[in-house]
């Protein structure tokens, strides 16, 4: 069986989540890249884009399930500081478009995706650092873009 770019496979025991190119039908076969891997309960799954992952991002923001992640860099997160709202924010993910978006892994979880969004919301460009996790949008950085 083939999987389609996006895709991958994560053990229903440990939880791990790993991307490859191919996974055989015998148990526990996979090849392109699977070293180290939990093979012995593996389901596929389709990873969400950013349109999926943004409006459950906005519909956290909205029910207030969102939290902010820690980092020694002070400014980084004007959202945190309470320099700009939770309406501010929801405004400013809301005007993000694909291009303006990209993802990347989390530095200490790599079965959390994580996106930076820089959109031009109130003739300023934001630099918007967030990802979920069990339903609640984290955000990591809120502030404006340095270029």
């Amino acid at each position: 069986m083939l999987l389609r770019r996006g895709q991958g496979v994560s053990c229903r025991s440990t939880g791990r989540v790993e991307c490859f190119r191919r996974l055989s039908h015998k148990e526990g076969s996979i090849s392109g890249g699977g070293a180290g891997v939990c093979t012995c309960d593996i389901q596929l799954y389709q990873r969400m884009g950013f349109r999926e992952d943004r409006q459950a991002i906005l519909e956290a923001l909205q029910q207030g399930a969102y939290a902010f992640e820690l980092r020694g860099v002070p400014g980084r997160n004007l959202f945190q500081s309470g320099t700009v709202s939770a309406a501010f924010v929801v405004d400013a993910i809301k005007s993000t478009r694909g291009p303006q978006a990209r993802s990347d892994v989390h530095h200490q979880r790599p079965d959390v995706t994580v996106w930076i969004m820089k959109p031009t919301y109130q003739g300023q460009r934001w630099y918007i650092k967030c990802y979920l996790d069990g339903g609640t949008a984290w955000f990591v950085s809120v502030h404006p873009a340095e270029r």
